[in-house]
């Protein structure tokens, strides 16, 4: 439970965080919900409720978004510093200020969103499937506990969200490691 971080918000994930996952977490009252800069992913973002009115911004790539709730904006773009990259499940290093960090290679599967993301400004190409796009006024945060009542509007119906098996997600962009397999496929009810 992370809430009332102001700056850059509740997570950030700054260079390096190769293989990541972050699950189970509720966010709300932030400035930014999930920051991620500078990283080459993959990285996995699965179950966590992001409740802020800003979700996530990432000037970075590769990272998988699985049965999450994201009630934020979400803002993409490229970032032309340098920053290392690991062989995949190792400290050793492929690359030094070699890899740019272009923006993109995001995947979004089984989400339950208030917002499309936003990739015009990302130069690698980002898939979104199986999301149920659910407007703003329907989510109430208590911004005390983070409770959260998701009302969608009447005829509007909650997709058959399918199994995410680790080939779903593909692989990270420069380094082609694999997402790491999520556990937690369909958003919290």
């Amino acid at each position: 439970r992370i809430h009332h971080c102001g700056e850059l918000g509740g997570i950030w994930f700054d260079w390096m965080a190769q293989g990541a996952r972050i699950a189970d977490c509720t966010l709300w009252a932030n400035n930014c919900d999930l920051f991620f800069e500078v990283d080459h992913g993959p990285i996995l973002v699965e179950g966590n409720d992001a409740l802020s009115k800003h979700a996530v911004t990432a000037w970075s790539q590769s990272i998988a978004f699985v049965g999450n709730r994201m009630r934020g904006t979400m803002s993409f773009r490229d970032d032309s510093r340098c920053t290392p990259i690991f062989e995949p499940h190792t400290i050793n290093l492929h690359s030094l200020d070699t890899d740019v960090c272009t923006c993109g290679g995001h995947v979004f599967i089984n989400n339950i969103m208030a917002h499309q993301p936003d990739f015009k400004r990302s130069s690698i190409p980002c898939r979104v499937e199986d999301c149920w796009m659910v407007p703003g006024e329907a989510w109430k945060v208590d911004e005390a506990t983070g409770t959260l009542t998701l009302t969608p509007p009447a005829g509007s119906k909650r997709p058959e969200f399918k199994p995410v098996p680790g080939e779903r997600l593909g692989t990270s962009y420069v380094i082609k490691q694999p997402f790491p397999v999520p556990t937690q496929t369909v958003p919290r009810r």
